[in-house]
C-alpha cells in the first residue's frame, strides 16, 4: 500500500545501549521511489520540481555537439573500449532505461541507475542513447577526442558533459 507514516522518531544509541545524541523527529519524507507517475510533460516535471529554465554549465558543454548521432555515441564507445575505461552505454526506450557497464570498476554504475530510474518515475524521458564515464577522472579528450562522454568529473581540457 506505501503508505507513510506521520512522522519518525529517530534514536541512535552507543555500543553500551546509551543514547547517543538524543533523539530526532523527521517529518518530512522524501518520495516514495515505487512510484511509476511520470509527469505528462516536461513543463510540468518542470514546475513541480522547480527546475531552473536554463542550465548554463549543461548548455556550455553541449553546444561543442551540435548534433549527436548513434554513429558518434559507437565511435565513444569503441575509444573507450580500447583504453580499457570504466563506463555504461545507455539506451533509454520507451522510458526503460538499459545499460550494459564496461571496464573493471563498476562501483559508481549503481548511482546513475538509480538517478536514471527515478528520473523516469517521475518524467516522461525521450528515446536517447549516451555513454557515462564511470570514473575519477574526465575522458572526452583523454580517449574519445571530440566525442560526447557525460560524466561526474569535467575540465577546462576536455569536452565531457558533466551532470
Amino acid at each position: 500500500f506505501h503508505m507513510q507514516p506521520e512522522k519518525l522518531i529517530l534514536v541512535i544509541r552507543g555500543p553500551d545501549g546509551g543514547l547517543v545524541g538524543g533523539q530526532r523527529v523527521i517529518h518530512e519524507w522524501p518520495e516514495i521511489e515505487e512510484c511509476y507517475c511520470p509527469a505528462k510533460n516536461e513543463d510540468d516535471f518542470a514546475e513541480q520540481y522547480k527546475c531552473l529554465p536554463e542550465e548554463k554549465q549543461l548548455e556550455k558543454d553541449l553546444e561543442k555537439f551540435p548534433v549527436i548521432s548513434r554513429d558518434l555515441v559507437s565511435r565513444a564507445k569503441e575509444a573507450l573500449i580500447d583504453k580499457h575505461s570504466c563506463f555504461v552505454h545507455y539506451v533509454i526506450k520507451g522510458n526503460r532505461v538499459h545499460g550494459k557497464a564496461y571496464g573493471q570498476y563498476q562501483g559508481f554504475k549503481k548511482y546513475i541507475d538509480e538517478i536514471l530510474v527515478s528520473l523516469a518515475r517521475r518524467v516522461r524521458i525521450p528515446d536517447v542513447e549516451f555513454v557515462f564515464n564511470l570514473g575519477d577522472w574526465p575522458q572526452a579528450n583523454l580517449t574519445a577526442q571530440g566525442m560526447p562522454v557525460l560524466s561526474w568529473c569535467g575540465s577546462n581540457d576536455t569536452d565531457d558533459i558533466i551532470v
